[in-house]
């Protein structure tokens, strides 16, 4: 799972933010707590903190 972490936040640093975003969202329900916790943090940082409750 923290490879393909890894994985999105490179694709979207780089320039493709859709693809790092669809990763994330197969990500966000694993059924790992810290899996869920570390794509939640990564959407904070990306300013999508509403991800989780539809306010995309």
């Amino acid at each position: 799972m923290q490879e393909q972490l890894m994985e999105a936040v490179q694709l979207i640093e780089e320039g493709d933010v859709e693809k790092g975003l669809t990763i994330l969202s197969t990500l966000e329900n694993h059924e790992d707590d810290d899996t869920q916790f570390q794509v939640a943090a990564i959407y904070q940082e990306l300013g999508h903190a509403q991800k989780k409750h539809g306010d995309d």
